[in-house]
């Protein structure tokens, strides 16, 4: 079973589902509004980050390839 998960679900997951991320939470007396941010992978969402060097940005694409 962890070799499904290491070896299939987890590349599948990163690389290529993607998935909302909550933006932000609006109190509207007692009810709650929700405002969800684009659906991205978290494999986007690393390289659009710029707390990742881009060493560490190629890897990840390097690994990426490898998967596809």
């Amino acid at each position: 079973m962890n070799d499904i998960y290491l070896n299939y679900w987890n590349p599948l997951q990163n690389y290529f589902l993607p998935a909302f991320k909550l933006k932000e939470k609006i109190m509207i007396g007692a009810k709650i509004k929700k405002t969800y941010g684009r659906p991205q992978t978290p494999y986007q969402r690393l390289m659009d980050s710029i707390h990742i060097t881009d060493e560490e940005k190629e890897k990840l694409s390097i690994t990426k390839k490898e998967t596809i």
